[in-house]
């Protein structure tokens, strides 16, 4: 016979955990996707500095680029080999420093909005594919350790009593 006073506290206690367990899950898994993935933007509005080897302001998303910083004008034209690009700045911080040079100004492209494209790594970005993956695994061990939660729980009340009775095992 059921203990129905045992099994409300079980569906409650799972009921919790599982909440929790869905929360901790969704951090971790965006945690994850930043670590693992690289982001594309494109056609990213921003406005060249009004002088030589001044960085754009704000400074551009990410870590590191992992492709060309195509630069193009609102006509089309491209001028990406009139920018340089840093990844560290004088104090060694890690980032994407896009520099207009001296051929910038010349094309007279100083003060101006241009569309950037370029794929980046986000910061914490792993850079060893064996971490991004063994970082992977850590959501579907969560998932797991769900699933045994609950396993666990149900073992304690009327599941055991269900798989124990001798009387369904013959």
């Amino acid at each position: 016979m059921a203990n129905f006073n045992a099994d409300g506290k079980m569906v409650f206690v799972i009921f919790i955990g599982l909440i929790i367990t869905a929360v901790f899950i969704g951090s971790i898994a965006d945690s994850v996707f930043l670590q693992t993935n690289t982001i594309a933007i494109v056609n990213f509005s921003a406005t060249v500095p009004a002088t030589a080897n001044t960085t754009f302001s704000p400074q551009l998303p990410g870590r590191q680029n992992i492709t060309v910083i195509t630069v193009l004008n609102g006509t089309g034209s491209d001028f990406t080999n009139n920018f340089t690009v840093n990844t560290t700045n004088a104090q060694g911080t890690l980032g994407i420093f896009l520099f207009p040079t001296d051929a910038a100004v010349t094309e007279g492209i100083n003060g101006t909005a241009v569309n950037l494209t370029f794929t980046y790594q986000d910061n914490g970005f792993l850079q060893d594919s064996g971490a991004r993956s063994i970082s992977a695994l850590i959501v579907i061990i969560s998932a797991l350790a769900m699933v045994v939660f609950v396993i666990v729980v149900l073992w304690q009340t009327s599941l055991k009593e269900l798989l124990t009775n001798r009387r369904f095992n013959g």
